[in-house]
């Protein structure tokens, strides 16, 4: 439909009632497809003030504030959300995503593992969960001193094993078993 007169009529809702939580939501979500988010943003913290339990308000914003490169901001609500609702794979999934960004790879391999963890079994995103997971896990080891190793372990029917090596940081003699 047209965007302008959704927008129009969206405001004056909030106008008339702006204790109007579906309103608000709306009007936050217009704003986001309309390229908008600093008003989106406004709008899902208005409608979370109003309505504090709803989680999907949180990890809209959360994800707005991710996209802005906001990332104290999205961090912050995230992990608020996360509070209520710690099984919320998209709000580990997001956090995972920003501390790449932040080149904090061994939390976001844990953001990430609970995102995976909490996946139906048949979900068609959970390889890819466990794929940046295991990225992230990589990253963090390529910044170690000295680097940890990936390593592979043949196993049964021609399956591999993935093993990681970290050395000591200091100057070990050869050590019995």
């Amino acid at each position: 439909g047209n965007m302008e007169e959704a927008l129009k009529h969206l405001k004056k809702s909030v106008e008339l009632d702006p204790k109007y939580t579906n309103a608000r939501v709306m009007l936050a979500e217009l704003y986001s497809a309309m390229k908008e988010e600093g008003k989106a943003a406004e709008q899902y913290g208005a409608a979370i003030e109003l309505d504090p339990k709803n989680v999907k308000n949180y990890l809209m914003l959360g994800i707005l504030h991710a996209r802005l490169k906001e990332y104290e901001k999205a961090t912050a609500v995230l992990n608020k959300l996360l509070v209520t609702s710690p099984d919320s794979v998209m709000a580990n999934y997001y956090l995972g995503k920003i501390e790449v960004e932040r080149s904090n790879y061994a939390k976001a391999a844990d953001y990430y593992r609970q995102a995976e963890f909490y996946l139906d079994p048949e979900d068609p995103r959970r390889l890819a969960t466990f794929t940046k997971m295991e990225q992230s896990s990589h990253g963090f080891l390529r910044h170690l001193q000295p680097p940890g190793e990936v390593f592979e372990i043949p196993y049964l029917d021609g399956k591999t094993l993935y093993a990681y090596f970290v050395r000591a940081s200091f100057a070990v003699e050869r050590q019995p078993c």
